[in-house]
């Protein structure tokens, strides 16, 4: 399967918007918690930020680190980095440190623009560290920009780390022509929309998925930039599609799923013409009641971050029962292939590789990985052109659809992140008392997966689980962590000696260290620990259990909203979850919460009319 068309050659992912600034100078080009840029004012505030990245010695296939919140200072770092020639690097502040650490030294980035707040987030370095906050200060506005005659589409746009199998991540280097490329592609998807003018950045920005919504600066669209909090709930979320009149925005499978939940298809957003769905598998109930929904395109789109975020994008509507994840996009090639790379006829399975514009340089500073996911492409005459081996099998459908069928490897994906389990367990077996460790995805209820870690100790030491729990997270991010960790006395075997995976525990009670706990003392308690056992699948939960601790993470902050509005009959605040994770702490707001809901209605009953206070009774 394969596509070819003209696109933006010769062009940079910054000349394409420079001239929609000329188009549309006045029009807004971003909105952010904190403000709002129109085009032209964005384009100033970047070319600043260039000239003074020149300056310093920035040139082009140079790495430059960014590390800001989800705010006005990185879309201005991102297009001031485009500008100067350089190739941002996101650095998520929410990160931990040695994970930034490493990134940082292979990447070997000269320069990080950072938020001042946010310097205490990163390793100490030899970088040069320039301020996100003052940098426009030092650039007069009579300043004009550089030549950029050495800067090419070739050279590289960003470097964005994924989850690594040798137990580190690695950097996958995308080049300005490849993001070109995605957005004219990505333009065939938003002809299925009648006038798309606005539209919401979901993704977080060390996630390729935010690219695809960012280059919507280059069709002259208004980007909002969801603010993390509303990220965490989706009632909020809702109510800010709706609000700022949102026409299209990216979301994974995992996170629609909490939309829905929240009333999205009962609400019927007039607004909303498009929905990007990708980063994990969508199922046969998901994709039935997305298809039945008229009034919205949603789009399953698929691609690895080594083709430029999305090489494929199948229109979810009906028809078509079975999930799949389409056709190739604008000039991508997308085959399913035996071991000898010898094409699968209409229903075999084999091995989707990708080819085409897009595939990306490889890995940084990694050529024996590169060598083995970068193959020579058979199937073209010209030399250099090369394939890129997924490891997702899949098979070709006789409407011409791809279905995708799982890993051939390890790899899997979760909450739209790509996760090497090798990674995770590599990082278990740092910690000096652990013997063995495996990890797995496990979906013990449907459409809830999760991560599961199983170790053996040494006899040196009874390790607990909190222990490795604390272990990890300083050295991975949150949604690499795993929502158990069980402590067996062996792995178990297969009769000729491979890990029988069948055999592992089912984590419920057996996920929790059997030291005694405190148990709930009032109703409220108990109900709300009911609560946490069947979103966390943990038999025991004392009143001093930490949410998170046991298993919670950010994503599963919304289903928790939805169960304690039902159950209580008040909503409560992502930031309420977030401050008070403690059991007893939490129902404790809760129960403020509802004598606040019980007092102001009997102030609403008893209150005297304004107009009695003001003139007496008739």
């Amino acid at each position: 399967m394969q596509t070819g068309e003209y696109y933006a050659d010769g062009k940079l992912v910054h000349e394409l918007f420079e001239a929609q600034v000329r188009r549309t100078p006045d029009k807004l080009a971003i909105v952010c918690p904190s403000g709002r840029r129109t085009f032209e004012a964005l384009n100033d505030d970047a070319n600043k930020l260039s000239i003074e990245l020149t300056r310093r010695g920035a040139e082009p296939d140079q790495v430059i680190g960014i590390c800001a919140e989800r705010d006005t200072g990185m879309m201005i770092g991102l297009m001031g980095i485009l500008k100067a020639g350089g190739a941002y690097l996101p650095l998520d502040p929410e990160h931990p440190v040695e994970r930034l650490r490493y990134m940082i030294e292979e990447a070997m980035p000269k320069l990080i623009l950072v938020e001042d707040r946010l310097r205490g987030a990163l390793p100490q370095t030899a970088a040069e560290m320039i301020s996100l906050d003052s940098i426009a200060a030092g650039v007069s506005n009579n300043e004009k920009i550089g030549e950029r005659k050495a800067h090419r589409p070739e050279h590289l746009a960003y470097v964005i780390y994924t989850s690594g199998s040798t137990g580190e991540p690695k950097g996958v280097m995308i080049e300005h022509r490849h993001v070109c490329n995605l957005w004219q592609g990505l333009e065939r998807i938003y002809d299925h929309t009648a006038t798309c003018d606005r539209v919401a950045l979901n993704g977080s920005f060390s996630f390729d998925g935010s690219v695809k919504q960012f280059i919507q600066l280059l069709s002259g669209r208004t980007v909002f930039v969801v603010p993390q909090e509303h990220r965490l709930n989706p009632y909020t979320t809702l109510q800010f599609l709706e609000d700022y009149d949102i026409g299209a925005v990216d979301c994974t499978p995992s996170q629609l799923r909490t939309w829905i939940s929240a009333g999205l298809l009962e609400r019927n957003l007039q607004c909303l013409q498009l929905v990007l769905i990708g980063g994990e598998p969508i199922d046969a109930n998901l994709w039935n009641s997305l298809a039945s929904h008229s009034n919205t395109a949603f789009v399953n789109v698929y691609g690895p971050t080594e083709c430029t975020v999305d090489a494929t994008f199948g229109m979810i509507e009906c028809g078509t029962t079975r999930p799949n994840i389409g056709r190739a996009m604008l000039n991508r090639r997308v085959f399913i292939l035996g071991r000898d790379l010898q094409p699968m006829n209409v229903g075999i399975t084999g091995e989707i590789y990708i080819g085409g514009q897009g595939i990306s340089r490889g890995y940084l500073r990694q050529p024996a990985l590169t060598a083995d996911r970068f193959v020579p492409d058979p199937f073209v005459g010209s030399s250099g052109d090369r394939l890129y081996r997924s490891g997702d099998m899949g098979r070709l459908q006789s409407d011409g659809n791809i279905e995708c069928l799982g890993r051939n490897d390890r790899q899997v994906k979760l909450r739209g992140y790509r996760i090497e389990l090798a990674e995770i367990e590599a990082q278990l077996l740092a910690h000096k008392h652990v013997r063995a460790a495996v990890v797995v995805l496990r979906e013990d209820a449907p459409g809830e997966r999760r991560l599961v870690a199983y170790v053996t100790q040494d006899d040196r030491c009874e390790l607990k689980s909190d222990v490795l729990q604390t272990h990890l997270k300083s050295l991975l991010p949150e949604y690499m962590l795993p929502k158990a960790i069980l402590i067996i006395g062996a792995l178990p075997l297969t009769p000729n000696g491979k890990l029988d995976y069948r055999a592992l525990p089912v984590p419920i009670a057996g996920a929790r260290d059997s030291a005694e706990c405190d148990p709930p003392r009032s109703a409220l308690e108990r109900e709300l620990a009911e609560v946490w056992q069947e979103l966390l699948h943990v038999e025991r939960i004392g009143r001093q259990d930490h949410f998170f601790e046991l298993g919670g993470d950010s994503l599963m902050t919304m289903p928790l909203m939805v169960r304690i509005a039902e159950k209580f009959g008040v909503p409560i605040h992502v930031s309420t979850i977030l401050t008070n994770p403690i059991l007893c702490e939490m129902a404790a707001d809760i129960e403020r919460l509802v004598v606040d809901s019980a007092r102001n209605v009997a102030v609403a009953l008893d209150a005297t009319p304004a107009w009695q206070e003001e003139t007496g009774p008739p």
